[in-house]
């Protein structure tokens, strides 16, 4: 996650500046997205192991 800090600015810049939107947020928003992401994935994964182990 921290290779991809540098670059949430020029990703979001269109975002940043139609809105006023604190652009620290952005490591922290981004964090908490790929936190989600993982433990869904992980509640998927568990599933179909569980499913296929029986």
């Amino acid at each position: 996650m921290a290779f991809r800090a540098p670059m949430l600015l020029h990703e979001y810049t269109h975002f940043i500046k139609q809105t006023i939107f604190p652009s620290d947020m952005l490591p922290v928003i981004s964090t908490l997205r790929a936190t989600a992401y993982t433990l869904i994935s992980g509640a998927v994964m568990l599933v179909f192991q569980l499913a296929m182990t029986g």
